[in-house]
């Protein structure tokens, strides 16, 4: 009986074919089964149109997670659940050249190190702006904070739906108004003073009788010999505040004047009356002292002026003392301790700072790692869908 099959298809065989092996029949092995073709342009039997179809599945398993059309269904997928497409994204932050993405260093330091770095040497510079600028220039302290509050807000204004830049002026701005609390605070306690005795002039040889107008920018004054700090009528004024403030006329030896217009001050170091220990009052190699300055009229600043009046018009008062008209108060001290004043203040203003530092990164850094634990080079901005 003739064969069914078609002319070409046993003229292309030669021979009978051989039963599949296993291997070839299976669509997911490594090897896939060989492929016929057709001769002279004619189209496959049956037959081979089933091994080019079982060839076929075997190639698109074989390469379904690279193609073009299982790229295309897991960027829809991560679309439906939320994610961006990753090859936008990339493509997105390449063509990324806004000036406050220098800002952060990728691949050198974390964000958490970018903001606790950043805030902690924003907070040093703001510290010193206001500890040695607000003597001389304190309108340009006041313009140049002014300037750095308004590129935290352009930040917020440029980049403010990303969450790595709101933290970061968040930091910017607290280290700034805490750098101006704590440097505020320095200059009135400390670098003031500093400041002020060191434009001023020191005077020598003054007599205790002399006018006080012959001194009128005195930071510093040594009396002459003649000179005696009279312990004996040396007062104390109980003020309201819980304080001790002591008064003691500075006298000349050769003339007995009515009117005394120099007087050594302290406080919480006297009696009532007839007892004087404030400064260096007890040492006899003093014999002049240290302006009593008034506070820097800053929110931290004091100013005793007051009560040492309150003092000096009961040893008045008391003694018989005309009233004087342009009273000069000092701190009593030797030769030595007027010279090292300023050095002293210059120390405490220093070590203030450098604790007030060390304080201000501890916390911060604290509060970063207790909030924020990331790996290096991780972002702070959660996954934004894209549309």
């Amino acid at each position: 009986m003739q064969s069914s099959a078609p002319f070409w298809d046993s003229h292309v065989s030669g021979m009978p074919r051989s039963p599949r092996s296993p291997r070839e029949s299976d669509p997911l092995s490594s090897e896939p089964p060989p492929m016929f073709s057709s001769m002279f342009g004619m189209s496959a039997s049956r037959d081979n149109r089933e091994e080019a179809l079982l060839s076929q599945q075997y190639m698109r398993l074989q390469m379904h997670e690279q193609s073009p059309q299982r790229m295309i269904f897991n960027t829809k997928a991560a679309q439906d659940y939320g994610g961006a497409d990753p090859k936008k994204k990339r493509r997105k932050n390449k063509a990324s050249s806004h000036w406050s993405d220098k800002i952060r260093l990728r691949g050198h330091v974390t964000d958490s190190q970018t903001i606790v770095g950043s805030g902690t040497a924003i907070f040093v510079l703001t510290i010193c702006l206001y500890n040695f600028g607000l003597f001389r220039h304190a309108q340009a302290v006041f313009e140049l904070t002014l300037a750095m509050l308004a590129c935290c807000g352009l930040l917020v204004y440029t980049q403010g739906q990303r969450l790595f830049y709101l933290v970061l002026c968040f930091a910017w701005t607290a280290a700034i108004f805490s750098g101006a609390l704590v440097g505020t605070y320095s200059y009135d306690s400390f670098s003031y003073f500093s400041f002020q005795l060191s434009n001023t002039r020191p005077y020598d040889n003054v007599l205790p009788s002399e006018n006080t107008d012959i001194v009128p920018d005195a930071g510093r004054i040594s009396f002459a010999k003649e000179a005696r700090l009279d312990h004996g009528r040396a007062v104390g004024f109980a003020a309201e505040d819980g304080h001790m403030y002591c008064a003691a006329p500075v006298l000349s030896n050769s003339v007995d004047v009515p009117k005394v217009e120099f007087w050594a001050v302290g406080r919480d170091c006297c009696g009532l009356e007839g007892s004087f220990s404030c400064g260096a009052a007890r040492n006899p190699e003093a014999r002049g002292g240290i302006m009593e300055l008034d506070g820097a009229g800053g929110v931290f600043s004091s100013s005793y002026r007051e009560h040492f009046d309150d003092a000096r018009r009961k040893a008045q008062a008391i003694h018989g003392f005309q009233p004087a008209v342009a009273p000069i108060y000092l701190r009593w001290a030797t030769p030595e301790q007027m010279v090292s004043l300023i050095y002293t203040y210059d120390n405490k203003a220093a070590i203030f700072l450098i604790v007030a530092t060390a304080t201000y990164f501890g916390i911060v850094a604290t509060f970063a790692w207790a909030m924020a634990k990331r790996p290096k080079g991780k972002d702070l901005e959660a996954p934004v869908p894209e549309i």
